[in-house]
C-alpha cells in the first residue's frame, strides 16, 4: 500500500473521500452533527466513532492522559477548506485515544490517516518526552548548580573561617613577638642603665679617692712647706743671731756727706746721712734706643722734601761724652784715703 492512496472524484462528493465508502454509516456517528463538514470529513470520521474500532499498536504503547473534548460550539461554526484536514486529524487523534479497542475494515486512505495520526502522536510523545527530559536535565543542572553554589559557599565560609583563624593566630604571634621585643629592649635598657650606674659609682668613687689623695698631697705639701718655712726661719734666726753677735765687733761705716768748700768738694761727718755704698757700677747708664714709627718717618721725609735743608747755615757740634761727677765715687775715694 502506498503512503498516499488515490482518490476518486465523483460529481456530488468531495475529492477527499475514497471510493467504496458506505453512505449508510452516518447513523453510527455520535457527538454533534458533522454534516456541515462535508462528505469527505464524514468518510474520515465514520469508522472512528464506531465502538468496535481498535488500533493494532495501542497494546504496545502506554496510555496517555486523554485531552478534553473540543467545545460543542465548534460544531455549529462552518470551517474553511484550509482547516478541514487539520480538524479531521485532530478529531481522529482524539478518538483514537478514547477508544483503543475498536476494530474496522479501513480503506487505504483511512489507514493512512490513522497511521499518520499515530505517527504524529508518537512524534508528539517523543517530543514531550524529549522536552520532559530536557526539562529534567535543566532542573538537574540547576540543582547541580545550586549544590555547587552551596558547596562553594560552604567552602568559602570554611576558608574565611580558616583565614580568620590564621589571621588571629598571626596577630597573636605578632603581638607576642612585639611583646618579646619590647621586653628585650626594656631588659637591655635596664642593663645599660645598671651598667651606667655602676660605672658612675666607680667613677665617683675614683674621683673621691683622687680628691682625697689630692687633699692629702696638698696637706703633705703644705706641711712640708710649713716645715721648710720653719726651717728657713730657724736658720735665718740663727744667722741673724750670729750676725748680731758678730756685728758688735765690726767697725761701723762713717756717715759722711759732701759739699763744696771754696770751689772744692769736701766731706764732713753727718749723722743723718747714709753711709757711702760699698759697690757701684763702673759702666755708665745709657738709654734704650726706640726706633720712631713709620708714620713719623714718612712725615719727616715729606717735610724734608718740601722745605730746603738749612743745616748748612748752622755748624753741627759733635756730641761730647761728659762723665758726670759721682759723689759716691769721690766719697769712697776719700774714705779710702782716710
Amino acid at each position: 500500500m502506498s503512503g498516499t492512496p488515490t482518490r476518486h472524484v465523483p460529481c456530488q462528493k468531495s475529492s477527499s473521500t475514497p471510493c467504496g465508502a458506505p453512505e449508510g454509516r452516518q447513523s453510527g456517528v455520535r457527538g454533534c452533527d458533522l454534516d456541515s463538514t462535508g462528505d469527505s470529513t464524514y468518510s474520515l470520521l465514520s469508522p472512528i466513532y464506531h465502538d468496535s474500532f481498535e488500533s493494532a499498536s495501542e497494546d504496545q504503547e502506554e496510555p496517555r492522559p486523554q485531552p478534553d473534548p473540543p467545545p460543542s460550539h465548534s460544531c455549529d461554526i462552518k470551517p474553511s477548506d484550509g482547516t478541514k484536514k487539520h480538524k479531521a486529524k485532530t478529531l481522529i487523534r482524539m478518538e483514537l485515544e478514547r477508544s483503543p479497542s475498536v476494530e474496522f475494515d479501513l480503506t487505504a486512505w483511512e489507514e493512512w490517516i490513522v497511521r499518520k495520526a499515530r505517527e504524529e502522536r508518537t512524534e508528539m510523545q517523543k517530543r514531550a518526552l524529549k522536552e520532559m527530559a530536557l526539562k529534567e536535565e535543566k532542573m538537574e543542572k540547576e540543582k547541580d548548580l545550586e549544590r555547587k553554589k552551596i558547596a562553594a559557599e560552604e567552602k568559602l565560609r570554611d576558608w574565611l573561617q580558616v583565614k580568620k583563624q590564621q589571621e588571629k593566630l598571626e596577630n597573636e604571634m605578632k603581638r607576642s613577638k612585639e611583646l618579646e621585643e619590647m621586653e628585650s629592649k626594656e631588659q637591655k635598657r635596664r642593663e645599660t642603665e645598671e651598667k651606667a650606674q655602676q660605672q658612675y659609682k666607680e667613677w665617683l668613687k675614683k674621683k673621691k679617692q683622687e680628691e682625697m689623695e689630692k687633699k692629702q698631697k696638698e696637706k703633705e705639701e703644705a706641711s712640708k712647706r710649713e716645715a721648710e718655712l720653719k726651717e728657713r726661719r730657724r736658720k735665718a734666726e740663727e744667722k741673724f743671731q750670729e750676725w748680731l753677735k758678730s756685728a758688735k765687733d765690726k767697725p761701723r761705716p762713717v756717715s759722711n756727706s759732701f759739699a763744696y768748700s771754696n770751689g772744692k768738694l769736701t766731706g764732713y761727718y753727718d749723722g743723718t746721712s747714709y753711709p757711702a755704698p760699698s759697690f757701684y757700677n763702673p759702666i755708665p747708664w745709657k738709654p734704650i734706643h726706640n726706633p720712631p714709627p713709620e708714620d713719623s718717618l714718612k712725615k719727616n721725609s715729606i717735610r724734608k722734601n718740601k722745605k730746603p735743608s738749612s743745616s748748612a747755615l748752622y755748624r753741627q757740634t759733635p756730641a761730647v761724652s761728659c762723665k758726670p761727677k759721682d759723689s759716691l765715687t769721690v766719697g769712697s775715694s776719700q774714705k779710702h784715703r782716710r
